[in-house]
């Protein structure tokens, strides 16, 4: 069983996490569920079904939001702050554990399996978003190598421990594209 299943959600996508909620909580097995919501929509979301899922502020990170701030991201700041303070929740367990990220506006339709005999199982798609690639190739002058795209709605980190401040702590172990 995983240690954790987390999620950001805002107002936007409040009505279809409260639909996909307990299909994450019955297809993704955890020991806990959390949603990190902005301060201002606390009470909006303590007033949904949000049943198995601990509702926590995004002021928790307050110093993320702080130090985000300072780099002057414009209107991608959200996108920023969403993908640090989901990270920021991994480090949550014990040594081994393995806690997953998941996306708010997806619903899970059947049970997913995120380890298959020790190796975590990391998700495929086919999506192609073209800009991302030429901006890649006029930094690095890299073009895309593989077909398949690792945009997927979720994302498992094995927990080693560690807390050095960094993600590199993380085992990645091998990766399939399907369990």
């Amino acid at each position: 069983m995983l240690n954790k299943v987390i999620t950001v959600c805002t107002r936007k996508d409040a009505i279809t996490f409260e639909i996909a909620a307990p299909y994450i909580t019955k297809y993704i097995p955890a020991k806990s569920y959390v949603v990190l919501v902005p301060e201002a929509d606390l009470n909006y979301f303590s007033a949904l079904k949000l049943e198995n899922f601990d509702i926590i502020s995004e002021e928790k990170y307050r110093n993320i939001s702080a130090l985000l701030l300072e780099k002057n991201l414009g209107t991608r700041f959200g996108w920023y702050f969403q993908q640090f303070i989901k990270m920021a929740e991994l480090d949550d367990g014990d040594l081994n554990d393995i806690n997953v990220i998941w996306d708010a506006d997806t619903i899970p339709l059947r049970k997913i399996q995120f380890e298959d005999e020790g190796k975590l199982c990391f998700f495929q798609g086919t999506e192609h978003h073209i800009p991302y690639f030429k901006l890649i190739k006029s930094l690095l002058d890299v073009d895309k190598l593989v077909a398949t795209s690792f945009i997927a709605q979720c994302l498992p980190f094995l927990n080693k421990g560690e807390d050095n401040g960094t993600f590199t702590s993380r085992d990645t172990r091998r990766t399939k594209s399907t369990c």
